[in-house]
């Protein structure tokens, strides 16, 4: 897709586009895995990223929804996850909040990767305030429960720590990590502290 293609796509787009954009996946993992639509996406999102006020809040939205089910699948999510989870927030607001919560619920990675969005003020009280309200009116505890942990994060957002303690590892780094077994001094600690 050239450039200009890619422009008349965002401009153009429809729910009619949405399968090029979709997560389409092969249904293996690791080394298997594949998701056809993924080079396309990628480009699509750089795109939107590079000029947030040119796409509608419905790519945005769809992109957002391709890239968590893609994290679900492939163990790992994109960088630009949580540019597109703030773009989302900050144009679609409150009407986009349910979409927001499920697919940042959807894998470990994208529930890790919300926590560093950039958010403005605004958007986090808004956000907060809207939570609060569905929280008392929600109809079951599973739906409480969903949104309990995203005031939670926007909470965070708030105070100022949504990404404490947050480390992203960029994937051809991955192979680079060693996990250090405890020593046989600090087993001996945990064995004496039980």
């Amino acid at each position: 897709m050239t450039e200009s293609e890619c422009a008349i796509f965002i401009d153009g787009y429809s729910s009619a586009s949405y399968p090029r954009i979709a997560f389409h996946w092969n249904e293996r993992h690791g080394k298997d895995f594949s998701d056809s639509n993924q080079a396309l996406r990628a480009f699509i999102v750089k795109a939107v990223l590079d000029a947030p006020g040119r796409a509608s809040v419905e790519l945005i939205h769809d992109l957002f929804e391709a890239e968590a089910r893609f994290s679900k699948e492939a163990w790992c999510i994109s960088p630009n996850f949580p540019r597109l989870g703030s773009l989302l927030l900050s144009r679609g607001g409150v009407e986009f909040l349910d979409a927001f919560v499920a697919n940042m619920g959807i894998s470990f990675d994208a529930y890790v990767s919300a926590h560093t969005m950039e958010l403005d003020p605004v958007t986090i009280f808004s956000m907060l305030k809207e939570l609060e309200r569905r929280i008392s009116n929600a109809a079951d505890d599973s739906e409480k429960k969903r949104l309990v942990v995203a005031k939670q994060l926007f909470d965070m957002y708030k105070a100022g720590n949504a990404a404490a303690g947050t480390v992203l590892v960029p994937g051809d780094q991955v192979a680079k990590l060693r996990i250090r077994p405890p020593s046989w001094l600090e087993k001996l600690r945990r064995f004496l502290k039980a």
